[in-house]
């Protein structure tokens, strides 16, 4: 037993001339400069997985957003104090003009605060929508008929009616136009971008849109030639410099 303890001690030690380390000898590793250069070739490997959306600091998030709010209701219309404004009307020239100014408002309130997808139950509870000085509500159906009014004229889609709908306050085409001059005027168009990274770009209305949303945005380019999906899937995307 000991004898046998000894040949798998002496099996186990390394002889002189071995080499036990993996590395790479420094003469055969390859200059700084290459491997600068490998990583800035644009290849479907380098390109990162990233969350749908980039996340703020939650305390970051909610002080621009309340900066952002403030900014909304400096700006909202003195009629909105008075209780007749959530009275639907009777006639219809005036129906029509308290939708279309109430649409306005929903509109305007969407484009200070950043928000394609608005959810109306949310709404409901915020101001002026739900006057709490004056005890004044607009009901579900009354944002409703305000949504249809906004769906006619091609300012709203909805996702999950009557809950969630896309806000128009920009058009895709702006924001398409709006994405192609941002990589071109910044030199980011040489690169690969997946619909997950573009979601990354700081301070750019078509960046906090959801994915799919951002995905028609993209297809206008491809449709115009200044972009063309390398993937079957239409994730990732090359910009055409022109």
């Amino acid at each position: 037993m000991a004898l046998e303890k000894k040949k798998n001690r002496e099996k186990t030690k390394t002889k002189p001339n071995e080499t036990v380390t993996s590395e790479t000898p420094q003469s055969q590793q390859p200059p700084a400069t290459e491997k600068i250069i490998e990583k800035q070739e644009p290849s479907l490997k380098a390109i990162p997985e990233a969350p749908l959306s980039t996340k703020l600091d939650a305390a970051q998030e909610a002080t621009i957003n309340e900066q952002r709010y403030q900014q909304f209701l400096v700006q909202i219309p003195p009629w909105t104090k008075a209780p007749f404004a959530y009275i639907t009307p009777k006639l219809p020239q005036q129906i029509q003009t308290w939708t279309q100014n109430w649409a306005n408002v929903l509109v305007n309130y969407t484009k200070i605060m950043k928000k394609h997808i608005i959810n109306f139950q949310d709404l409901a509870e915020t101001h002026p929508f739900k006057n709490q000085l004056h005890g004044r509500q607009l009901s579900i159906e009354q944002l409703k008929v305000i949504a249809g009014y906004l769906e006619q004229n091609a300012m709203l889609k909805w996702i999950q009616p009557p809950v969630l709908a896309r806000i128009y306050w920009k058009t895709d085409e702006e924001l398409a136009q709006e994405l192609y001059d941002h990589m071109i005027s910044t030199g980011k168009a040489v690169e690969f971008w997946s619909l997950l990274d573009l979601r990354k770009e700081k301070n750019q209305d078509w960046a906090i849109l959801p994915v799919e949303e951002l995905r028609e945005v993209c297809k206008i380019l491809v449709k115009k030639g200044l972009a063309r999906w390398i993937d079957a899937d239409e994730t990732v995307l090359e910009f055409i410099i022109q």
